[in-house]
């Protein structure tokens, strides 16, 4: 069976990125859907709401992120 990943860039996003991980969760799939997390610097709760969900975080420095390499990273 294929595994399906879905890659989620986050800075700061407290406010939507639970709900977010959740809607991907309820989706219909053979298998459960991971979420594979990279982060470019989050000063707020974000890191440790999504803790709950995965442990697939990577960390990248702000400076570094650009939107089509950075996922490129993980």
């Amino acid at each position: 069976m294929n595994k399906v990943s879905a890659a989620i860039r986050i800075k700061n996003e407290e406010k939507w990125i639970e709900k977010t991980i959740q809607s991907i969760q309820r989706q219909e799939a053979e298998e459960p859907i991971e979420c594979v997390i990279l982060d470019s610097g989050s000063t707020d709760n974000s890191l440790a709401i999504v803790s709950k969900y995965t442990k697939k975080i990577h960390q990248i420095q702000s400076s570094d992120f650009q939107f089509g390499r950075s996922c490129n990273q993980i």
